[in-house]
């Protein structure tokens, strides 16, 4: 369960990517721990999006479309999208509203550190920047049926 962690963290070592049921572990991840993995994954994109590329395909992710340069990665009930060049990434999730994913994230000591311009909530984390919104092409910064992370690098 720990493996996708792991892997994130150590930049996908060999090991990691030869084993056949590292997918079926990542599939029945617990949604706490897929989300810790993700912010450590999007925060590893924006800087080595190759690694986080490696990983994902190594754990079985479905490759989505893609556009503009990006790289999208999905499971069921998760998106991960970010940029083949650095710079961005962004973590979709259906297991957590927006008001669940902050209580998730202050679960694993993450809380809020500011508010965007658009009044949603930021937080500081791994030298990032991550906002919270819904999902969609315009994001309010609540919804109750889902919650994106958007990452930058922190100024």
């Amino acid at each position: 369960m720990l493996r996708l962690i792991l892997a994130f963290t150590l930049l996908a070592t060999p090991s990691f990517a030869d084993e056949a049921a590292w997918s079926d572990e990542v599939a029945n991840i617990d949604p706490g721990m897929r989300l810790a993995a993700l912010i450590t994954g999007c925060t590893t994109a924006l800087t080595d999006p190759a690694a986080v590329t490696a990983i994902l395909t190594a754990a079985n992710w479905t490759r989505a479309d893609e556009f503009d340069g990006t790289v999208a990665f999905q499971t069921a009930s998760t998106d991960m999208m970010f940029y083949q060049d650095a710079g961005f990434c962004m973590v979709s999730v259906t297991d957590f509203n927006t008001e669940t994913l902050t209580a998730e994230l202050a679960s694993l000591g993450i809380t809020a550190s500011g508010q965007d311009e658009y009044g949603c909530a930021q937080f500081k984390m791994d030298g990032t920047i991550a906002t919270l919104t819904g999902g969609g092409n315009d994001p309010a910064c609540a919804s109750t049926s889902e919650a994106v992370l958007r990452f930058d690098a922190a100024p």
